[in-house]
């Protein structure tokens, strides 16, 4: 790595910031991405973030075997998998909406389990938009006031999370 991980998770908070600012999509990061504070705080203003949470076990069989993962070059891979879940598991629970994804469902079940659940976050923020407009005497119709997280605009960002309902790398390591 000829300029390390810094300068890695700054080009990536970057990559993510312009992704946001074109519109409306699905972001997959890595399991990385969402630990770093600057990228966190991007996301959170423009965006909803979603964990794909996994117990260790689950993602163990994800990523065993696969190459790609240096943080998990180790000796023992499986318990580095467990020293990091541990240390990430808190800050993913930061996440505006956390999907549950157990071993053996289709990615098409995965996939839509997220899309309710983003739903459902976006329906909330909507309702407590307008609670927040009503109570400052705003009745112009604006929905996305009164969300920290600044949604209701459809943005989601997928990824921040210990499994993914495509079954790629975005397992949180």
């Amino acid at each position: 790595a000829r300029f390390g991980e810094p300068d890695f998770r700054d080009g990536e908070r970057r990559v993510i910031e312009r992704l946001i600012a074109e519109g409306p999509a699905v972001i997959a990061t890595g399991g990385g991405a969402f630990i770093e504070p600057a990228t966190r705080e991007v996301i959170g203003q423009g965006a909803t973030s979603v964990w794909l949470r996994a117990d260790v076990d689950t993602l163990w069989d994800r990523v065993r075997g696969r190459p790609g993962r240096p943080l998990l070059d180790r000796p023992d891979p499986r318990g580095t998998l467990v020293e990091i879940d541990t240390r990430r598991r808190p800050i993913y629970a930061l996440a505006d909406v956390v999907v549950d994804s157990p071993p053996g469902v289709s990615h098409e079940a995965m996939a839509q389990a997220i899309i309710r659940a983003v739903s459902d976050h976006d329906d909330a923020a909507v309702r407590i938009g307008r609670a927040v407009g009503n109570e400052n005497g705003n009745a112009n119709g604006n929905e996305n006031t009164g969300n920290d997280n600044g949604n209701a605009n459809g943005k989601v960002n997928t990824g921040n999370e210990n499994g993914n309902g495509n079954g790629n790398a975005n397992d949180g390591t």
